[in-house]
């Protein structure tokens, strides 16, 4: 039997609220520019992530200084500075909410509908957490962004979903 929507949103808001504030005290003085759930919806993972504007400079310097062909357009600078694999916080936290039952049932249905449901719950949990005190604690930059991303979604597709200015 697999948890009702309401269950999940619960689920992942209450790991949220509990996980930000620890990683916050162990990490004092930081400013971050964005924060993403970054999901593998059928496996029924959330990972916390963030990141800040200093290292994803590093970042960026040093993919620039690598790959001197990569990394000067526009799409593939946004694309590395919201790709939740390339930053310095990424998963800082992770809950599942599945259980391995759970997932077996998912993976024989292989249905689409079911990833695009899971996907919105998790959206649907970003939009909960971000009027929570412990998400509110985030020291946040000017212009400061939150979004979800499931593991095969395209990073701008996925950022624009709840960005569309970006």
């Amino acid at each position: 039997m697999k948890p009702g929507k309401e269950a999940i949103i619960a689920q992942i808001t209450t790991f949220a609220e509990q996980e930000i504030p620890k990683f916050l005290k162990a990490h004092p003085g930081l400013v971050f520019y964005a924060f993403a759930l970054d999901c593998n919806v059928v496996y029924g993972e959330v990972n916390l992530c963030l990141n800040t504007l200093a290292d994803f400079e590093n970042s960026l310097a040093s993919y620039q200084k690598n790959w001197p062909e990569e990394y000067s357009a526009e799409e593939e600078i946004f694309d590395l500075k919201y790709n939740t694999g390339d930053w310095e916080y990424q998963c800082f936290a992770t809950t599942c909410f599945f259980s391995e039952e759970q997932i077996n049932e998912i993976f024989a249905s292989n249905s689409e509908d079911a990833w695009k449901f899971y996907l919105q719950i998790c959206n649907e949990a970003l939009q909960q957490l971000t009027a929570t005190p412990a998400f509110q604690m985030i020291p946040k930059e000017a212009g400061f962004i939150s979004y979800c991303i499931d593991h095969d979604e395209d990073v701008a597709e996925a950022v624009r979903k709840t960005n569309p200015s970006l």
